[in-house]
């Protein structure tokens, strides 16, 4: 004898009954597990199939909290579970939610797809953060350009911020002070810890990041030119 599956009795009831949708995807992230990712990965699949599912109107009562909880997932240090969660991307259906309602789920999505598109362990995870980029642009290229630019803007302010608090602290003899902490370096053929200045390994990784994501925002940029010479019938699609 067949055993159905609980998600499965969901899905049924969900397709007789679509107005009982908001509160069941509220429950699923009432109990979102915390701490147990293969948890997560069988909620996200669970998720998943109730989307497939989904009414339209259904769809955008619970849209902020949804894709709150998706952005997170997608932050996620377990690959298994960003990658499930970036597979949403994949899903026609769900793609066409996600574009009639962009100009909400976008602003939601964009600091985490564009923080660790760069920061993640992972480069099967930031080909396809890549690749969701890319398919928000092409949804909407006004709010795209329109983030990216508060963003670079916010992370200029964030970094010219954090040089003037090094040149304040640079005059400081004996120690280098962050914050209300002291920098000390172990000097060399001792193990001994002294006082002295240490230039914070920190500060180089941010600004080879930010070449990065420059790098990154130039490719999605020429993506985007490329896109309008299709549109206009300059080269061909």
């Amino acid at each position: 004898m067949r055993i159905c599956r609980f998600g499965d009795c969901i899905v049924q009831l969900l397709e007789k009954d679509p107005s009982l949708t908001e509160p069941v995807i509220r429950g699923l992230m009432k109990f979102w597990p915390k701490t147990c990712s293969q948890k997560e990965v069988m909620f996200l699949g669970e998720l998943e199939e109730i989307l497939d599912v989904i009414e339209p109107s259904q769809f955008v009562k619970i849209q902020e909290p949804l894709f709150k909880q998706i952005a997170k997932c997608v932050s996620s240090p377990h690959f298994q579970v960003a990658e499930r969660a970036l597979y949403y991307w994949n899903n026609e259906y769900i793609m066409s939610l996600i574009e009639e309602n962009s100009n909400v789920i976008l602003p939601i999505m964009f600091s985490s797809l564009y923080r660790i598109s760069k920061e993640h362990w992972n480069p099967a995870i930031v080909a396809l953060v890549y690749n969701v980029l890319k398919a928000f642009m092409e949804m909407n290229s006004a709010m795209f350009d329109e983030l990216t630019a508060t963003y670079k803007s916010d992370r200029q302010r964030l970094s010219k911020a954090a040089g003037e608090t090094n040149e304040e602290t640079s005059g400081t003899p004996g120690s280098l002070r962050l914050g209300e902490s002291r920098v000390f370096c172990e000097t060399r053929g001792s193990h001994k810890q002294s006082e002295g200045y240490c230039m914070s390994s920190s500060l180089v990784s941010e600004k080879k990041k930010e070449k990065e994501r420059e790098e990154l925002w130039k490719k999605l940029e020429d993506l985007e030119l490329k896109r309008g010479l299709r549109r206009d019938g300059i080269i061909p699609t």
